[in-house]
């Protein structure tokens, strides 16, 4: 006999994207094109908040987007936290930085500005 799968598993994918970064103005333009296009917006200023925002959702997200340097908690740190969630692990995340970085394993790097139309683009293609 079967597992009876969990309520989150059997769920589709979350039309909300998670967007975390301490810089307002790149917040409200990924917001803005983002609901623009259809998407649910979620926000927050720094990493702590982000983790907050991200557990929060009742669906996994379909994504998050984590800016690298922030307060209280960076991007890096976010995306580790996510990795050890067996619930969020399999969240796509795009780190988006104007600093030279490597994305690790499972994670997506996106240089800053973060082109609008890329990250719609990247948005629509998660199923």
């Amino acid at each position: 006999m079967g597992t009876k799968p969990r309520p989150q598993d059997s769920l589709a994918r979350s039309s909300t994207i998670v967007v975390v970064d301490d810089d307002e103005m790149i917040r409200d333009a990924l917001s803005s094109a983002l609901s623009e296009a259809g998407f649910d917006v979620a926000l927050a200023c720094d990493g702590e908040e982000g983790l907050a925002t991200i557990r929060a959702c009742v669906q996994k997200p379909r994504l998050v987007i984590l800016d690298l340097q922030m307060p209280r908690l960076d991007g890096a740190g976010v995306f580790g936290t996510l990795q050890s969630d067996a619930r969020l692990a399999d969240v796509p995340v795009v780190i988006s930085t104007a600093a030279p970085w490597r994305a690790p394993r499972g994670a997506r790097v996106m240089p800053k500005p973060i082109d609008l139309d890329d990250i719609v683009e990247l948005a629509r293609a998660i199923r």
